[in-house]
């Protein structure tokens, strides 16, 4: 796992990748935000407005808890990550660093 700081954002070389793999990585951190978004609130609209998933109830809440919580994790903790990338220092501040 790579470990960033604050002072290692303003410098992507400091981290040990290149800026290119900076901007691949920022890419790769877009795509995966903006497909845990669309794909999970998709999942739980369709589910819970429309009964679109045909099989047992007890499946349909798993699923349904799954989603809200992947939902959950793209939300607080891959937009965060998003957003520092973009920024290239650490949005949050120290409290938000702490509960990261």
């Amino acid at each position: 796992m790579l470990l960033v700081n604050a002072t290692s954002l303003n410098n992507p070389l400091q981290m040990g990748i290149s800026e290119a793999g900076f901007n691949i990585l920022l890419l790769y951190h877009s795509l995966a935000t903006l497909t845990g978004l669309v794909g999970n609130s998709l999942v739980l609209y369709g589910s819970i407005k429309y009964n679109s998933l045909s099989v047992d109830s007890v499946s349909i809440v798993l699923l349904e808890s799954l989603a809200a919580l992947d939902l959950t994790v793209v939300v607080f903790f891959m937009s965060s990550v998003w957003l520092s990338m973009i920024a290239k220092k650490w949005v949050l501040g120290t409290v938000g660093c702490w509960i990261y």
